[in-house]
């Protein structure tokens, strides 16, 4: 079998094809594939080409089509797909595919395992266990200050991904939260900051 995918990274047993000059070389690995399955059908062969060779991508696969008897199998891997197998676990359609591919979240090992939906693995993973909790935790201001201080500065806000990520993670919290603590919640996430200057003035 030949399967010929475009990919955001690269897997180990593949044959990588990152420049426009690896076409040949994925050419002639296409041809001795065929003198080789002739008489050995177990024969395999994996070629990955990464994204931003999206041409490279459709000449290989019309080479490999043109010259094999048998079909191979032609698949562009998205970002989303590749984060969902790295990650073992579904990802909702709201997760924006441009956000995985900028970021390369699927290059991180989930911490703490595939448990759980996609926030609360994003949340481990990428912001921090403090931002798994089912309740607001005074005691974690400083480290959550600083992580939502770091994503506006890094523009991480930029990312639709991560601002519903966020806005589900203040909901759920300001839910849980005493009276007290819901508008000091809301003006938290706007102002990570300003608010983290308070807490340091009036505690």
């Amino acid at each position: 079998m030949v399967q010929i995918q475009l990919v955001e990274t690269f897997e180990d047993d593949s044959l990588k094809v990152e420049t426009k000059e690896d076409y040949f070389d994925a050419c002639k690995a296409i041809l001795n594939w065929r003198n080789k399955s002739i008489n050995n059908e177990e024969e395999y062969l994996k070629i990955q080409v990464i994204s931003e060779l999206n041409s490279v991508f459709t000449w290989i696969g019309d080479f490999a089509l043109k010259n094999l008897k048998t079909k191979p199998i032609i698949e562009k891997l998205t970002a989303a797909e590749m984060l969902r197998k790295n990650w073992g676990i579904d990802i909702p359609e709201w997760v924006n595919n441009d956000d995985i591919s900028k970021y390369k979240w699927y290059k991180r090992v989930p911490v703490g395992g595939s448990r759980g939906d996609f926030v609360s693995v994003f949340s481990n993973t990428i912001l921090g266990k403090q931002f798994t909790k089912e309740k607001f935790d005074k005691m974690d201001v400083p480290i959550i200050v600083k992580t939502l201080s770091d994503i506006k500065k890094s523009g991480f806000y930029e990312s639709s991904t991560v601002l519903r990520i966020l806005e589900n993670i203040k909901n759920r919290w300001v839910n849980t939260a005493i009276k007290s603590e819901k508008k000091i919640l809301e003006y938290f996430f706007e102002n990570p900051e300003s608010f983290f200057e308070l807490t340091v003035t009036y505690k």
